[in-house]
């Protein structure tokens, strides 16, 4: 069977393509993972380490501050239920909206700065605190920038999802491990927890980016 390639001219009709006016594109050269990984920057590898040790200590903590705050206003201050489950609403809310008024303001201001590893420091420092956590967005776009830029174009979409799948893959089990220690020492010690590890990670970051 021969396929022939149309195109549509400036008055709507379609026209056969001759060959000599087709246009080939040639498949980029297959690059295993194993290369790709090994191929991987020093500074995209420091920046995978402490990401695995922040989102550990993130998502030890992130599904349960709102089940915490409506316990503690329902068992402790005497709230109804329907006015606790408001307030955690609009914390929600608040957080979500930091994070859309932060994201574009301070992309422009990682595009001119030097170097994007301050920005991706601060978020890791501010992930901590879940009152402000919606300012995360700070660093997202910046490290964004300096993962996708690591890699040579002909590999770059392979290589960012890989590091995006090493990084999932390796926090996955933390949100089972957060139930588990929720139910076993409680939500005080678990956010502890949560916040020492993702204190180690972005401390790890700054030491380890000094010296690269």
């Amino acid at each position: 069977m021969q396929i022939i390639e149309v195109e549509i001219d400036q008055a709507g009709y379609v026209r056969a393509l001759k060959p000599s006016e087709t246009v080939t594109t040639a498949r980029p050269a297959h690059v295993p993972l194993a290369a790709i990984l090994r191929a991987m920057p020093r500074d995209l590898r420091i920046l995978l380490s402490a990401e695995i040790f922040i989102r550990w200590g993130d998502w030890l903590v992130r599904s349960f501050p709102g089940l915490y705050v409506y316990s503690f206003l329902t068992a402790e201050q005497g709230w109804a239920a329907p006015r606790a489950v408001v307030m955690v609403g609009a914390l929600i809310a608040i957080t979500n909206l930091t994070a859309l008024a932060t994201c574009i303001p301070v992309a422009k201001w990682a595009d001119r700065a030097p170097s994007p590893k301050p920005f991706i420091g601060l978020t890791f420092l501010l992930v901590a605190a879940v009152a402000i956590s919606g300012l995360r967005e700070i660093g997202a776009l910046a490290r964004k920038a300096l993962i996708s830029g690591g890699f040579e174009p002909a590999v770059r979409a392979r290589a960012v999802g890989l590091y995006w799948g090493l990084r999932s893959f390796a926090y996955c089990p933390a949100p089972l491990i957060a139930a588990l220690l929720w139910g076993s020492i409680g939500p005080g010690r678990s956010f502890l927890i949560g916040g020492g590890i993702g204190l180690a990670g972005t401390i790890g970051y700054a030491v380890a980016g000094r010296r690269s």
